[in-house]
């Protein structure tokens, strides 16, 4: 197999020889194959047509205009896995909270409104220390390497430094991310400086947004990120669905993940008629959206997720999932279920941000 630098498979056979002389005789053919060899001398590179993948700023393989240049076998490094080792695709895990991991298991008897009110906001405020932001981070993404988690859809927190900093430690660990910084403009946490203006929370998200596309890897992708309904107005929420068409980007947030949660928001909006009609009348429930729990949603809520192509990212067992399976609904579940359960789930959709 040989796999460039964007992380694009170029091509998998099975070799005829175990020899390492002869499988490089045979994968020369096969790259000999992507494309036509170079003639003219002074120029070492050559096009071919495959020129999907978006190409990297220190990549040489690839010329300035963005095609694919030729491959040699002199491109590539060789490695040899050896007979006790297997080649396996990494995990996917589409919902993780990456400041999270330094209060793990703490008030789990808590309901989640006094949860975040008691631990999390608190916690999440102290990002706003660099230094310390960049040591969570590092523990965070090197603790989800370990075990094999190697794409993460990470929320940050508010602070768009911080979130730079999320970005570049799970790259240079090798580590595919999306990753969002948290937008909160209400009901946060004052007392610890943990909330933003609409106008602070806008700028924030284009500054990240532009920082990632900037980094120019294929890699990296910025995701807008409304923590939830109640912690984003409704001006917020419309601003960062624009900044979602405009740069197509994915979506991430909660929903209905605790049924205080469920009556706060129709509190907060009584002229929708569920909490998924709150996204979706904010520009906020599209192809591109993935939302957290989905605990408690109603069939009506199932179906319109369903209409506009959302995804939905649950914990196994959470909810009606042959409901989901029979509306065509993706989804991503956490933990991974059993073989014997997913035996009865063959067409789930698994991993729904791949």
């Amino acid at each position: 197999m040989a796999v460039d630098a964007a992380g694009k498979i170029l091509f998998c056979e099975k070799m005829e020889s175990t020899r390492r002389e002869v499988a490089e005789r045979e994968a020369a053919k096969h790259l000999a194959n992507l494309g036509e060899r170079p003639t003219d001398h002074d120029e070492h590179v050559s096009l071919t047509n495959l020129d999907a993948v978006r190409p990297l700023s220190n990549d040489t393989r690839f010329t300035s205009k963005g095609g694919r240049a030729h491959f040699t076998i002199n491109d590539f490094e060789w490695v040899d896995l050896g007979p006790s080792r297997l080649l396996i695709p990494g995990f996917v895990d589409a919902h993780v909270h990456a400041p999270q991991y330094g209060f793990m298991g703490l008030g789990v008897g808590l309901p989640l409104l006094q949860w975040l009110d008691k631990y999390t906001f608190p916690f999440e405020s102290r990002f706003s220390d660099l230094e310390f932001a960049k040591e969570m981070y590092e523990a965070a993404c090197a603790r989800h390497l370990r075990h094999g988690t190697t794409f993460c859809s990470y929320f940050a927190t508010i602070h768009v430094e911080a979130t730079k900093e999320l970005t570049r430690i799970a790259r240079d660990m090798g580590q595919r991310v999306y990753v969002g910084k948290v937008n909160m403009d209400r009901n946060g946490a004052p007392k610890v400086n943990y909330i933003e203006t609409t106008k602070d929370s806008i700028e924030g998200t284009e500054d990240f947004v532009q920082h990632v596309n900037d980094m120019n890897d294929p890699l990296a992708v910025p995701v807008v990120t409304p923590r939830f309904a109640p912690t984003c107005t409704p001006d917020l929420m419309r601003t960062l669905a624009d900044i979602s068409d405009r740069e197509t980007i994915p979506v991430q947030t909660h929903m209905s993940e605790n049924e205080g949660e469920i009556a706060w928001v129709k509190e907060l909006h009584p002229e929708c008629d569920s909490y998924a009609d709150v996204y979706d009348s904010h520009g906020l429930l599209h192809e591109r959206t993935y939302l957290a729990h989905c605990v408690h949603c109603s069939s009506g809520e199932i179906g319109l997720m369903a209409k506009k192509g959302s995804s939905v990212v649950c914990y196994f067992r959470c909810l009606s999932v042959r409901l989901l399976l029979s509306l065509s609904l993706s989804l991503s579940l956490t933990p991974t279920p059993t073989p014997k359960q997913l035996g009865s789930l063959s067409k789930l959709q698994f991993c729904a941000v791949c």
